[in-house]
């Protein structure tokens, strides 16, 4: 039998996302849209732990935050300004992973 035993891990750095935003104005006869894609800088950090259960399989399970600030969509919208305003999001992720590892030497 393989030695049991949990490891625990820290994690942090950059992170990047691309941003796609999509928008249509149908009230009128020839409904119109507007698309905008944008790749974003930020951050992460989070841990995990993982869980040695003998035999070369091990179990893990891992959390991360990842922060990219503040995105203005629709800055220059193609309709009428009272129609799209542009709008502030914040960009934020909360990620859960789990999974199974088997070592094979």
């Amino acid at each position: 039998m393989g030695v049991t035993a949990a490891t625990l891990v820290v994690a942090g750095g950059g992170a990047w996302a691309k941003i796609d935003a999509s928008e249509f104005l149908t009230t009128n006869p020839q409904a119109t849209g507007h698309q905008e894609s944008n790749t974003r800088s930020g951050w992460t950090a989070g841990g995990g732990i993982e869980y040695a259960l003998g035999y070369g399989w091990s179990v893990k399970s891992e959390f991360l935050y990842a922060d990219f600030g503040t995105y203005t969509t629709f800055t220059s919208p193609p309709f009428a300004s009272t129609n799209i305003q542009p709008r502030d999001v914040k960009v934020k992720d909360y990620i859960w992973r789990a999974g199974m590892n088997y070592k094979f030497w």
